[in-house]
């Protein structure tokens, strides 16, 4: 895992400076640490998808999971399970921890295409991304 990127993914996070230019960084290290991970690894067994992280904005991200190994990009991929939508900075308070996924679900602040059962595990699996960041 990138250190250096870590680290300062968790001082932006700590200090509440996390934001939309941040998403890009924060899905590289999520990929790596689902790779190192052995929690996450076990999490994903058996699930293989892409996600997609439209923002409102205009950007979009992924992430994919496949055989239990995660890759990440951005533009849009062909094909995927589940696309979240919402503005950058819902994206990124879900991502940070600042703003809890459910509930943004449930005021409308963020829409699914795709099957809720993935949406949920999306949201487990950013909340053991989360601590690997903090550490």
């Amino acid at each position: 895992m990138d250190q250096n990127l870590r680290k300062a993914l968790a001082e932006k996070i700590d200090e509440g400076e996390f934001g939309v230019g941040d998403i890009d960084s924060y899905l590289k290290l999520f990929a790596e640490v689902g790779n190192e991970s052995d929690d996450l690894k076990d999490e994903v067994e058996g699930w293989n998808r892409t996600v997609v992280l439209a923002l409102a904005e205009g950007d979009s991200y992924w992430i994919s999971v496949v055989d239990q190994t995660f890759s990440c990009g951005k533009g849009t991929q062909e094909g995927a399970q589940l696309t979240l939508r919402a503005k950058g900075t819902t994206i990124a308070a879900i991502l940070c921890g600042d703003k809890d996924a459910t509930m943004a679900y449930t005021t409308g602040q963020l829409k699914l295409d795709g099957k809720l059962t993935d949406a949920v595990k999306v949201r487990s699996l950013i909340g053991l991304v989360r601590e690997e960041i903090e550490g």
